[in-house]
Order: C-alpha cells, then structure tokens, then sequence
C-alpha cells in the first residue's frame, strides 16, 4: 500500500469525527440556552391550559346570561317566567338560584324546583334582607360594574352565599333602550361546578397528563385535583375570571419545568456524548483494523522479498557448483566432495523452504491433512538429526543430545513434528552469532513427553516472545533483519502443536539464547487430524 494511501485512511476518520465533535461542542456551549427554551414552551403550555379553562368558564356563564334574559323578554307573564326559568336552573344543575333587583328592593326571585328548602326560606324577610346587605357591601363596585356594562367589558362580582355557594352580581337590561340599571344575581353550588363543568374541560385539554387544581383562597383548600401519585408541585396559576376566590392551578407530578427541562436536555446530550464515545471507538477499532492490515500488507511484502532472498541463495549455489563439476574444473576428490555436500544441503535447504510454503498455503486454505500413527519421540528425534547432519556440520553447530529411552508410542504425523524440529534447529542455527551450538533434550513425566531445542543465540525479549509465532512476524532485530527468512517456521510449529494437541513454549533472554519446547500429551490419538 502507497504511503499517500495510508494517510488518507488515517486522516479520513478524523474527518469524519470533525463534525460530530463540533455539533456536541455546540449543544454543550448551547445547553443554558436550550433549557431556557424547553422551559418557555412547557410554560406557555401551561398558561393556555389556564385560558382555556377560563374561556369556557366566560362562555358558559354568557350562554347562561343570554338565555335567562330570552326568557324574561319573551315572557309577559311573571307566573310562567319564573316556571320556564326554574326549569332551566334545574337543567344545568349547578344553578341554584337567580334573582334581579334595582339595588333596593329584590322583586323577582327563583329557585330550582328541587330546592324547595331554599325557596321557602327565600320568601322570609331575612332573606330579602341578606340580599339587601349584599348589594349594600358591594355598591362601589356594582357601580363601576354598571358603568362598564353599556360597553360589553363588565366582568361579573362573585360574593360568598353560604359555605357552599357563590352569589354571581352582573348588569342585567330587559330591552337593548332600557334606561333601568337592574342587577342580576346567580347562586352557584361551587363544588358542582367544579366536579361538573371545570372537571371535564380539564380532562379534554390536559394532553400531556399535568397536574391541575383548583384551590379556594379564602382558606386556601384544594377542593380538586387531577390524580396524582406524587405531591404536586404547581408551576403556574391564575383566578377563575368569574369566581375570583378560586385559582386553577397547574403544574407537574413529582418534578418541576426546570427539573424537567434539565433532564430532556441531560438525556439528549447523554445520548449525543454516547454517540461520540460509540463512534470513537468504532474509528478506534476501524484505525487498529487497518493498521493490522497495513503491517500485514508490509509483512508479506517482506515475505516475498525474504523468501525470494532464500531462493535465489541455494539455487545459485545449486547452479554454480554444478556447473562447476559439470565442466570438470574440480580436479581434487576431497574439494568434489565438498561441492557434493554444499550442493546436497543446500537442496536440503530449499526442500524446507518449500515444504514451509506449501504447508503455509494448505493451512492458510484449511485443507491440510495430518496422519496420526502411534510413534516413539525419541526415534525420531534421531531421524531427524541424522537427515539434517551434513547441514550441521556445514554450519559447524555442535549438537548436544540428551534424549530419555521413551518405551511408550503416541499418535504423532511423522511428517509434520520432525519438520517442526527441523524449524526449531534452523532457527538455532541461524540466529546464533560466532561459535554456534544447541542442546537437544527430550524427557517423559507422568502425563507429556518435552522436547527442548537450546541455543546460545542472540535471545527474544521479553515482549517480542508472543509475536514470533504469528504468520509472516519478525523481531525487529538488526540482525535478524540480516539475516533472512520467511517468518513462517514458528507460525507452522506453533499450528503442528495445536493438531496434536500440544503447546510450543520459549523461554530466552537477550544475548544468553533461547530454549524452545515442544510439548506433548500421552493421550493417545488415533486416526486423522486436519
């Protein structure tokens, strides 16, 4: 891969992360601003709960006015008036009275027909005489009241009748030229009104399940509440236009708008700062994911170069001593021999190098098969070392061999564990400066049979030692990278291993050498392992 092309695949998730990050910046600058706002829209929803509930309270108490009146200007008969408006009292319920007057004396009075207790204290002079006392407590306002009739803007007195009662005084003409200044009065049950007529305009226009009451200021008792599980906590209130002694109430359950307000916008930028935190670690992981790729690509680039280098090497040793004995210039027996063997180990040589290719290339596509038959360790051991002879002595290594008599057989692939062996040896010898040597080792415990390779080599640090049985992995050695390889010898150790459910272990230190184990379980294993 290009080195352009790989800093555009760094700089790409950057890019990406820019506008993300800048958006979250934003609403975290933005969040005094946005709570502000969220409280405004959650009060402005409140205060038209508020008009909507006192709207309708105006319209119905104008339905009230305008029928009342259609039946006293269509009525000439006060007998029959006072029947037609009885009835209609008892219509709406919550009406329990009406009376007009002049503001002396009261001459015309009505009660629902179902209160007859209250209509026969209504004929008793001390009834006249408690409306007179009313009429005489309120007089300024009534005046005021009157003045303001002629033009429409009159808003009606409400006084207390009794504990239950509410006494409605508004301007009241008999004809559109009357002259006559007549107060009109209406006796309403307040707690029916409220459980009747408020109650049910409530329930229609309380979408989002607030908290509504209605509390009396006079003795500041809540006579209604919508239900609720917590205490409430009222955000907003506002008098009843034509019963000012009440105030509706409206608020939330258990929280208040500010509260409210800061939660959604803690919640939004929780859900945002998880978005961020989600993304950074999917470029994080996409960034790892690359960079693999990237020095996996810089691996096998490096393979091919190492493994090209380890070709070229035995095969034009291969050509040239050939040729050289081919057209006789080697005239000494001992010098010929010496040609034989370098020609010999060095097709030894290339032999492994391709066997570690083609076992590469079937493991990487799973179709490499093993063939396990029951085998002593320690002999092949020995058919190992004495096929691999003349390249030791080439190489001038100085074998140790302490191999225990092992009288039990396990199921090994003959093939694969003396190739492994063979990697293990290769390795020794490769890495080792000046004088080189190793110790062959095999020894039976209870349960495994160990096979070490020591070496005084050059060493594995600590941190490296994980790495070395990766495919393609080097140490980033000097001399290692001098010394060339395909980086595939311990990948296929280490997967041999694993076939015959055994383990590969290194233990090394820098400039003292390393011992690689090969360890293997007694268990026996019969048949074939792929």
């Amino acid at each position: 891969m290009k080195i352009p092309e790989i800093k555009f695949l760094y700089l790409l998730p950057l890019v990406l992360l820019l506008p993300l990050l800048s958006y979250t910046t934003f609403q975290l600058v933005e969040q005094d601003k946005d709570e502000a706002m969220v409280q405004h829209i959650y009060q402005r929803e409140l205060e038209s709960i508020l008009f909507s509930v006192n709207q309708y309270t105006w319209d119905k108490f104008q339905t009230w006015n305008t029928r009342l009146g259609a039946i006293l200007k269509t009525s000439t008969d006060p007998d029959e008036s006072r029947q037609l408006i009885r009835q209609y009292l008892y219509s709406q319920k919550v009406l329990k009275g009406f009376f007009l007057s002049d503001g002396h004396e009261t001459d015309y009075i009505c009660w629902q027909e179902s209160s007859e207790g209250l209509s026969e204290k209504i004929k008793n002079q001390s009834t006249q005489i408690k409306i007179r006392a009313i009429l005489q407590d309120n007089h300024d306002g009534i005046v005021t009241m009157q003045k303001l009739g002629r033009s429409g803007y009159a808003r009606p007195i409400n006084v207390s009748w009794d504990t239950s009662h509410v006494l409605l005084l508004y301007p009241f003409y008999l004809d559109e030229n009357s002259q006559q200044k007549m107060l009109a009065g209406l006796i309403l049950d307040v707690r029916q009104f409220i459980e009747e007529v408020i109650a049910g305009k409530v329930a229609s226009v309380n979408e989002n399940n607030l908290v509504i009451g209605i509390r009396r200021e006079s003795d500041k008792r809540l006579l209604f509440i919508t239900e609720s599980a917590e205490p409430p906590r009222f955000e907003t209130e506002e008098r009843l236009w034509y019963l000012d002694d009440l105030t509706l109430q409206v608020g939330l359950t258990g929280t208040s708008i500010r509260e409210l307000a800061r939660t959604r916008q803690n919640t939004h930028l929780f859900i945002l700062i998880l978005v961020n935190v989600l993304f950074i670690i999917g470029l994080i992981a996409m960034l790892r994911t690359v960079s693999k790729e990237i020095h996996l690509a810089r691996m096998k680039n490096d393979f091919v170069a190492n493994v090209s280098h380890e070709l070229r090497t035995p095969l034009a040793l291969i050509h040239l001593y050939a040729e050289t004995l081919q057209i006789g210039r080697v005239q000494n027996d001992e010098k010929r021999q010496k040609y034989y063997r370098t020609i010999v180990n060095e097709s030894s040589r290339l032999t492994q190098l391709i066997n570690n290719l083609l076992d590469f290339s079937k493991i990487d596509s799973r179709k490499k098969a093993y063939r396990l038959e029951p085998t002593k360790l320690d002999e092949l051991v020995h058919e190992a070392l004495t096929g691999y002879q003349s390249y030791l002595e080439q190489n001038e290594c100085q074998v140790e061999l302490d191999c225990d008599a092992i009288s039990q057989s396990i199921d090994l692939d003959r093939a694969a564990v003396k190739r492994a062996l063979i990697n293990l040896i290769d390795n020794a010898i490769k890495y080792s400066e000046g004088k080189k040597w190793m110790r062959i080792c095999l020894k039976e415990t209870e349960h495994l049979l160990i096979l070490t390779v020591e070496d005084h080599g050059i060493g594995i640090e600590k941190s490296e030692q994980k790495k070395i049985f990766n495919k393609f992995y080097r140490v980033g050695s000097s001399l290692i990278h001098d010394t060339k390889g395909s980086g595939l010898g311990l990948s296929l150790v280490k997967h041999i291993m694993s076939i015959h459910h055994g383990k590969v272990k290194v233990e090394s230190k820098p400039g003292e050498g390393s011992i690689f184990s090969l360890i293997f379980p007694k268990v026996p294993m019969k048949g074939k392992a792929g």
